[in-house]
């Protein structure tokens, strides 16, 4: 029986292998079908062998320099109108991404431009907006809150201090006829209006009116004639609601002897540049006035005014008497 031959694309000819029979005859051998170089199943014999263009094709004198080419994607022999398609790959090599052109599609272009500029400094300037705003936040807090707590500790110090008999043996505890030391307790201030009460200290400095309103050292004591002037912070443990006061309210001035009872006459607000404000006779009140002067920082959270109130004595009365009328609400 003469050998059968199948084409292949490297040119040359093979001999068509047969395969064996699974009958259960190990060493019986029967041809295989047309077209096949390879071990197939039992059931590929109605499979076809190489394509009729492939097969019809004149062989080559000589096997394809395989220098030159392999495989499916060989330069075609000679004679042949064009080389077969190439096999499909399953898992075939991806193409070459050009560099530089690859961007996932979830980023964004990073590249600098006019609106990735402007979407910037946007977003620190809110960023600090932000941080300003907590820092606004946080002194605003402490004014209110923290400011509170110290001023209302350090006052219940002072009116322990003034209510003590010892007190009362100090030169100017005892009322009109005297000064306390820097920073001692002069009186008690009461605004039944504002619902609060502070003990003021003598002096005005820094130091001597951050926890009580203060006393100006060269003005009158309480209950004399001339100006007792008050300076305090416009915080909201001191003078904060100054500004709800009217004409005809009552100031009440306690020292350790007396009570003196004075009526808002005139409220104002001056530059800080007006002292005269505080001056023996102010400005619109006669020689031989007592009268009491609070002052205090205007507007709210600013210092470029000063908010004034005047009072002028209507009455006075023993401390022994117990509280006037106007503290009883």
């Amino acid at each position: 029986m003469s050998d059968e031959y199948d084409v292949h694309l490297d040119g040359e000819r093979r001999t068509r292998r047969g395969r064996y029979d699974r009958g259960g005859n190990e060493g019986a051998y029967r041809p295989g079908p047309a077209g096949g170089g390879r071990h197939r199943s039992e059931d590929a014999d109605d499979q076809p062998g190489l394509p009729s263009w492939i097969a019809d094709q004149p062989r080559p004198a000589g096997p394809i320099n395989p220098g030159t080419a392999r495989g499916s994607a060989a330069i075609p022999p000679a004679g042949l109108t064009s080389a077969p398609p190439p096999l499909p790959s399953e898992y075939g090599p991806p193409a070459p991404t050009p560099p530089g052109s690859y961007r996932s599609r979830n980023s964004r272009d990073s590249g600098p431009s006019v609106g990735g500029f402007v979407r910037g400094t946007i977003r620190v300037f809110g960023e600090l907006m932000i941080t300003c705003g907590l820092i606004l936040l946080l002194f605003a807090a402490y004014e209110i809150y923290g400011k509170t707590a110290i001023v209302d500790a350090a006052q219940g110090d002072l009116d322990r201090a003034f209510d003590t008999p010892a007190a009362a043996a100090r030169p100017g505890g005892t009322g009109s006829t005297g000064k306390p030391p820097p920073g001692g307790a002069v009186a008690r201030l009461h605004i039944p209006r504002l619902a609060k009460k502070w003990v003021v200290v003598e002096g005005v400095a820094p130091k001597d009116i951050e926890v009580a309103p203060g006393h100006y050292p060269k003005s009158a004591l309480p209950g004399q004639a001339g100006n007792f002037a008050i300076a305090g912070h416009r915080v909201k443990s001191t003078f904060w609601d100054l500004d709800d006061m009217v004409n005809g309210d009552p100031i009440v001035v306690e020292t350790k002897t007396t009570w003196y009872v004075y009526k808002v006459a005139r409220t104002k607000i001056v530059k800080p540049s007006a002292v005269e404000v505080v001056d023996p006779v102010p400005p619109g009140f006669a020689a031989g006035d007592k009268l009491v002067t609070i002052t205090t920082c205007n507007p709210k959270w600013d210092n470029y005014e000063r908010l004034i109130v005047h009072g002028a004595l209507i009455r006075s009365q023993p401390r022994a008497a117990g509280d006037p009328p106007e503290l009883r609400g």
